[in-house]
């Protein structure tokens, strides 16, 4: 069962960057968010909100670790624009909710708004006001029937942000919010709760899906959720259910209670408050909520090699799609968990991405990434050298373990989508650091990055998800703790490092480093471990050496079992994979393409001013940044364009006359057929005709036939000028080659 309590960092998203002189200042207010966020988490006011409201279930999700330096608040000029210049100017933030959505303790949003969300939004825009020495408030817009209708104001203008209880992973219509809008770390998550009645005898999850199972023999198995992410993620957990969605946790309750033929609900109560009529029980699966924002995209990757660049800029997001569709897919018809079954691997469920009837389809078009990967029956991925059994085992020539089984079986779910006569395999590269991964990906080296990514970890101090596109969580586990069974460690780790200063604690993997030094880098050294096999013979050993911090092991290595003491800390840690964001069009497109010369006076992008950067010129017609200025290098463009004619025309007359010297001195020529041929040659391959596009396509047809099946074409069957007229030449000559 998951812990009642505890600290949690938030999760934001920005809709498409508006084109309007407003649309600046979307991302920096999103960054002033997660920096006051931080704020919350680090000094345990978030801790004390969750007491305050006597909520159940609360987790936190590490998709950001809430690090002070990463996370900081951006400097802002009132006087350039921008949302947060205008959330400040006007001493307000405008958050939209839909009126009347109640959970108890953790949302009432009737007027005035109250609950654990409502206070998380207030405290974070008080902050930010403080750090901007405002005096800055939040106007609630409760004018909303569905939180469909909260999204679309975002693009209109109407709101600065959602409310900050939404699923990452819900839909609006058949769009995953999550790509289409910037999301910070996770608010208000929590773990799913249901409630059955007690007459009913069902006490676990498991009692639930026999019961279904049973009632659908005779019927429709029916039961209920309290709001549209619940709603979601109970339909993709019980499939065969009907499912129910109620406004209030009230309205949910009352049904279960007069309703025989509602087995559960899936509902919110006070953590202290007794029920003696309903059975309330953890079905294990955390949805990740957040507040959701105006996107901007920021590229700053640049390509290793510009012969690539076609299959670089493009192409990358749709086998985002399809690499998520595998997993959603894999997932549902239980492929996953029979992998993660054979290496006795326990996962947490994650309502990331939910599945939802007509989602997670694979795009009917490749280009780009998508196609190289089809066209090569091969999937680049990049991972870091680390011995992390069961999940993965790197340091070898090929990695083993759960997760390569799994990148695998995307390969092969992938190539069955499109058909593939060659299955696509996966090809691994190997590097020192995580650092170097994301290097190879944005430079092209590679398509992808191992799904054994930390969601929450940083690449050049900046969070990964600002610059790269995350998959869908491939894991996600509490975060288990390690130490010699000779310390009294039990699940408060904090209080005994400040009785015992001077010891060190260890994590495997980087992302397990970064979530120690945030939580007990003041209270302990912090080291990093590349091998779980060192980690645990130096918690054994080492008598400073205090702990090590996982996410994925049940139990120690063998050997270590009697030596070590194992505990659970509170925080929850999601893996994933990376993939470049699409570059698309060019200087005007809205989108900051900085890898091809692109610059802008404005963080929005280049919607209304562009220029390209020193030492690129631009194209007048595609508006695209190219190397070499143009106003600098015109006479050499020129020069070496008119150098190209005259060696195209001397080329030119030198084909002509190896190709016309054998054909006039041939016998056929003297045919009525072969002379027309000629003339159709000549005529077509001229300027001597207006028809361009038909002249193109008769010389291309002329000039691609080989010699020997040239002098093989057998004039008696084409009538003279024939070729001329037809509208399929290439057809026309090759039914009248010789056998």
């Amino acid at each position: 069962m998951m812990p009642q309590a505890c600290v949690l960092a938030a999760v934001f998203a920005f809709g498409v960057a508006r084109a309007t002189s407003t649309s600046g200042g979307d991302e920096a207010f999103a960054r002033a968010y997660e920096a006051a966020l931080v704020d919350l988490v680090l000094d345990g006011t978030m801790e004390t909100l969750v007491t305050k409201n006597d909520v159940m279930g609360f987790v936190q999700v590490m998709d950001c670790a809430p690090d002070g330096e990463i996370y900081s608040y951006p400097s802002v000029d009132l006087s350039a624009g921008g949302t947060l210049a205008e959330v400040l100017e006007r001493g307000y933030a405008r958050v939209g909710a839909r009126r009347g959505f109640t959970s108890s303790g953790w949302a009432d949003y009737n007027d005035p708004p109250k609950g654990m969300a409502p206070d998380v939004e207030k405290e974070v825009f008080r902050r930010i006001g403080l750090h901007y020495g405002r005096n800055l408030t939040v106007r609630y817009n409760l004018n909303f029937s569905s939180t469909d209708a909260v999204i679309a104001a975002l693009d209109d203008n109407v709101v600065d942000a959602s409310a900050c209880n939404y699923g990452i992973g819900s839909f609006s219509g058949n769009v995953r919010r999550a790509t289409t809008y910037r999301y910070s770390c996770c608010t208000t998550s929590e773990d799913v709760y249901m409630a059955s009645s007690v007459s009913s005898g069902i006490t676990s999850k498991s009692d639930l899906e026999l019961r279904i199972s049973q009632t659908n023999l005779k019927g429709q198995a029916k039961v209920g959720a309290v709001g549209t992410s619940a709603f979601q993620v109970i339909q993709q957990l019980f499939l065969t259910a009907v499912v129910v969605q109620y406004t209030t946790d009230v309205e949910a309750i009352a049904a279960l209670a007069n309703d025989i033929s509602l087995l559960a609900v899936a509902a919110f109560k006070p953590a202290s408050k007794p029920d003696t009529t309903n059975n309330w029980y953890s079905i294990n699966f955390v949805i990740p909520r957040t507040s959701f924002f105006r996107k901007e995209i920021l590229l700053k990757n640049k390509v290793a090699n510009i012969s690539k660049v076609t299959e670089w800029q493009t192409g990358n997001q749709a086998l985002a799609s399809v690499y998520n569709a595998a997993l959603v897919w894999t997932a549902t018809l239980g492929l996953r968990s029979d992998i993660y079954s054979r290496y006795n691997i326990s996962l947490l469920g994650i309502g990331d991405c939910v599945t939802k009837e007509g989602s997670y389809t694979v795009p009917s078009g490749t280009s780009g990434t998508l196609k190289q990967v089809l066209d090569s029956h091969k999937l680049r991925i990049g991972v870091m050298r680390t011995e992390s059994l069961p999940l993965i085992d790197s340091t070898g020539d090929s990695p083993v373990g759960a997760l390569p089984d799994v990148e695998r079986s995307i390969a092969t779910w992938i190539s069955r989508q499109y058909s593939s006569f060659l299955p696509v395999s996966t090809q691994y590269t190997l590097y020192d650091t995580s650092d170097e991964v994301f290097d190879a990906l944005g430079d092209g080296s590679i398509d992808v990055t191992t799904a054994f990514m930390f969601a929450g970890g940083f690449y050049s101090n900046e969070a990964r998800r600002r610059n790269f596109f995350p998959s869908c969580y491939t894991t996600a586990t509490f975060m288990i703790g390690f130490a010699s069974n000779t310390r009294d460690i039990h699940k408060d780790l904090a209080h005994y490092l400040s009785l015992h200063p001077g010891l060190a604690l260890g994590g495997v993997g980087m992302g397990n480093v970064q979530i120690l030094k945030t939580f007990y880098g003041n209270l302990a050294e912090i080291v990093y471990f590349q091998k779980t096999s060192t980690a645990f013979a130096a918690v054994v050993s080492n008598q400073s050496m205090v702990a090590i911090l996982t996410d994925w092991m049940s139990e120690p290595p063998d050997g270590y079992a009697a030596n070590v003491t194992q505990f659970e800390l509170p925080f929850i840690s999601p893996s994933c994979a990376f993939f470049r964001q699409d570059i698309v069009g060019g200087c005007g497109d809205g989108i900051v393409d900085q890898s091809l010369g692109e610059e802008c006076d404005s963080s929005a992008g280049c919607a209304d001013n562009c220029q390209c950067g020193s030492g690129y010129g631009v194209d007048d017609r595609t508006h695209e940044c190219h190397k070499n200025n143009k106003k600098t290098y015109t006479a050499a463009i020129v020069g070496g364009v008119l150098g190209g004619l005259v060696m195209a025309v001397v080329v030119v007359a030198v084909v002509m006359l190896v190709i016309l010297i054998p054909i006039l001195r041939h016998k056929y020529v003297r045919t009525t057929f072969a002379g027309s041929l000629v003339r159709c040659l000549v005529l077509f391959c001229s300027k001597k005709t207006n028809a361009t596009e038909e002249r193109g396509r008769h010389c291309h047809a002329i000039r691609h036939l080989p010699p020997t099946k040239f002098f093989a074409l057998k004039p008696s069957a084409v009538q003279p000028g024939e070729l001329c007229t037809s509208s399929n030449p290439s057809t026309r000559l090759k039914r009248h080659l010789k056998p």
